[in-house]
């Protein structure tokens, strides 16, 4: 362990998560943040980097052969800015604000999930650096696209045949391990009403109403299954959209 730790650079993998904060990387438009990606992977000297027309940069680092193959991932859009402030500055701040003690490093997608990125790319550096004996494969895949929750990012490196016996994902988790997911279903619901004027309610249907009573039968009435391992499942609202709504000022 203490030879691995030897091998980081830790100023390089500091910078290289402050450069990748700097750069905005919104779901669709992640061709910039993936040619750092892939420069950063040649500079340590990965066996192999590829990088797709979805900017998926995928970098391997070959194994002897006869061992199991490792992928780590992580993907390299991030959420829309909303009101944060200085959303790409990557400063080192006090980590008190958030709850942590010692030093963060602020901006948009730190945590989800450009920090991981950063770290898992820097890994493959240090095992290169090591030559470490390793039998099987490490895939590393810095993936676009997922923010958008419709796993085209990881979809296509799949689908272009980059799969490893495990993997492991690098969504932040407080340092916890976490074994599998619950999978998701997405569903669209609609209600409709008969449109009146706002002065005049009982001359039509309130359909914005009526999906309110849809979401209390809901939650009255549908158990929702639990698994052994994973859980109890959980289900909520993401968005909800009137038409027509109110007058827009």
């Amino acid at each position: 362990m203490q030879e691995i730790c030897a091998a980081l650079d830790a100023a390089r993998l500091v910078e290289f998560t402050k450069e990748l904060i700097r750069t905005p990387s919104l779901s669709t438009e992640e061709e910039a943040i993936s040619r750092i990606i892939e420069q950063e992977m040649i500079s340590l000297g990965y066996d192999q980097v590829i990088r797709d027309d979805l900017y998926n940069v995928v970098g391997i680092i070959k194994g002897k052969g006869g061992g199991k193959s490792l992928m780590l991932n992580g993907h390299i859009d991030h959420a829309g800015v909303g009101e944060m402030k200085d959303a790409f500055s990557a400063r080192e701040m006090d980590g008190a604000e958030f709850g942590h003690q010692g030093t963060v490093i602020y901006g948009r997608g730190a945590s989800d999930m450009k920090a991981a990125v950063a770290a898992m790319v820097q890994a493959g550096g240090v095992i290169k650096k090591l030559g470490l004996p390793l039998k099987g494969d490490v895939v590393v895949t810095c993936v676009a696209r997922e923010e958008i929750a419709r796993g085209e990012g990881i979809k296509a490196v799949l689908a272009d045949g980059y799969t490893t016996d495990y993997a492991v994902s690098g969504e932040a988790s407080n340092l916890g391990v976490y074994l599998g997911h619950r999978g998701k279903a997405e569903f669209a619901v609609t209600t409709l009403g008969k449109t009146t004027h706002g002065g005049n309610p009982a001359g039509g249907v309130n359909a914005i109403l009526k999906m309110m009573r849809f979401f209390e039968a809901l939650e009255k009435d549908y158990a929702l299954p639990q698994h052994d391992f994973l859980g109890q499942a959980t289900w909520t609202v993401l968005d909800i959209e009137a038409s027509p709504g109110a007058p827009t000022p």
